[in-house]
């Protein structure tokens, strides 16, 4: 009888079957961190707006002011085109490039 070398069909379609496998667990994992990672600077960008926020309400012993409809979309532009920067660039959404809407209330 001759013997043959190499792989069997069987034996290539494992290695096939688990190089997929791993890979679908890689792409799985690899969108995870990519969805907490634009989260985690969210919480970062909301916490800069937070503190330029604090940091006016303690120059000018008040918070910045809204309108009574409770629209300060304007409020968070002008804190860093006031003289005194309080934010130097206003973050924008790390998925696209529109900035962040700011409501007071």
């Amino acid at each position: 009888m001759k013997k043959f070398k190499g792989f069997t069909l069987v034996e290539i379609l494992v290695v096939v079957t688990i190089i997929g496998l791993l890979t679908s667990i890689a792409a799985v994992s690899y969108s995870q961190f990519l969805k907490q990672s634009r989260d985690a600077k969210r919480k970062a960008d909301l916490e800069q707006i937070r503190a330029a926020l604090e940091m006016y309400r303690s120059n000018n012993d008040a918070y910045y002011p809204g309108t009574m409809t409770g629209d300060c979309t304007n409020a968070v532009y002008n804190i860093y085109t006031t003289p005194v920067k309080y934010i130097e660039e206003m973050p924008s959404d790390p998925k696209s490039s529109a900035g962040y809407y700011y409501r007071c209330n």
